[in-house]
């Protein structure tokens, strides 16, 4: 599990187009995979303050503080429900939404 604490998501871009890429790469069954493995993660050591972060390029995981989200990206969001898809050489992230 990654610290992302580091990295200034203030730089990053919002986009839509991560986790479509995501599934064009490895395909739904495994993209579905990599999202429901983040879940795990924020079942078994996360909290309502953490939420999880996939690498897009390689389906890494990791757990965020929400204010973290909210003071640099300026969104607002509950963790328990929410996964962000993170690109660190795109400068881009996407938050996506448990269905």
């Amino acid at each position: 599990m990654t610290d992302i604490s580091s990295i200034d998501l203030s730089k990053f871009n919002t986009v839509n187009y991560l986790w479509p890429q995501m599934v064009d790469r490895l395909g739904l069954y495994k993209a579905r995979g990599v999202f429901r493995e983040s879940r795990d993660l924020q079942r078994m050591y996360g909290n309502e303050g953490t939420m999880p972060v996939i690498f897009e390029e390689t389906c890494g995981l990791a757990l965020a503080h929400i204010d973290l989200i909210r003071d640099q990206i300026g969104i607002s969001c509950d963790g328990s429900y929410m996964v962000l898809v993170l690109s660190i050489p795109k400068m881009a992230i996407q938050l996506l939404k448990e269905i």
